[in-house]
């Protein structure tokens, strides 16, 4: 059956006009129907139940309705299924609220409002239990400060303060990131290994640009990943080589590029890659 339709609307010339109700929600069996009451009576969300009988969360409430089942407030959906006072006690005592969310498996953003809603204070982002001498070392060879938060589990904005509190001075944004010189030699030898420069970045903690740019500063190219081949290397290329095995499927088995295998293995790689 479609949409019906309810003339209890007037216009703007005074002429009642229709108003489609919504139609009847996707069939479900009686027995679903029951099940999803049961429980959504003991707390479970209208998206949970969605997510386990194939439909969506705005079905799951129509179809409530229609049996008439009162329908809870997002909030109170989210309290009926979490132990407040626990939930509060343990944010008071350091948990962070991405924990707790994971821990009680709702979102972060639904457990960071019922905690304004018991009117627990809220802590900022606090710095003092991070390693200051560490980040700040970090930094200065080159780390982002998105990437210094990811490993120690707070965001860019709180190692951004941690380190104008401890004097240094920090880079422009968008500026490309200082690297050292072990870094480099590091960014090589990935790069070498068939890494692209966004994985080297990622590795290393620096920029995309910074590895870009320090690397072609420093020449790095096929040549260069092949004076980075150890001799070990260089005699399992010649080996598989040897074995028949085209360039592209070496360079698979070690984890290179195909042309540092051609180098090395000469025309004889080269004419089994074309054939």
């Amino acid at each position: 059956m479609g949409a019906t339709e309810d003339p209890d609307r007037v216009g703007d010339d005074g002429t009642e006009v229709a108003r489609k109700k919504p139609g009847p929600a996707p069939a479900l069996s009686p027995e679903q129907v029951a099940r999803m009451i049961g429980e959504y009576r003991e707390g479970a969300s209208a998206e949970s139940l969605g997510a386990q009988y194939g439909v969506t969360g705005s079905t799951v409430r129509r179809t409530l309705e229609l049996a008439g089942e009162p329908i809870r407030s997002r909030h109170q959906a989210v309290s009926d299924r979490l132990p407040e006072q626990e939930v509060a006690a343990k944010y008071r005592e350091g948990a962070s609220i991405q924990a707790l969310a994971k821990t009680y498996g709702v979102s972060a953003s639904a457990l960071a409002k019922l905690l304004t809603r018991l009117g627990v204070p809220r802590r900022g982002r606090s710095t003092d239990s991070l390693p200051t001498a560490e980040i700040v070392s970090a930094y200065e060879s080159g780390a982002t400060t998105r990437y210094l938060g990811s490993q120690y589990g707070v965001g860019a904005d709180a190692i951004n303060k941690l380190l104008r509190d401890s004097g240094v001075s920090l880079r422009p944004t968008g500026s490309p990131r200082a690297m050292t010189d072990e870094q480099v030699v590091a960014a090589r030898d990935l790069h070498a290994q068939g890494k692209t420069y966004r994985e080297v970045a990622a590795a290393l903690g620096v920029s995309h640009s910074a590895v870009s740019k320090r690397l072609r500063d420093v020449g790095a190219s096929t040549s260069t990943g092949l004076r980075a081949l150890t001799e070990h290397q260089r005699e399992q290329i010649r080996d598989l080589t040897a074995q028949g095995l085209a360039a592209a499927e070496i360079g698979r088995r070690l984890n290179i590029p195909s042309r540092t295998v051609l180098r090395v293995a000469g025309p004889e790689a080269r004419r089994k890659r074309k054939s």
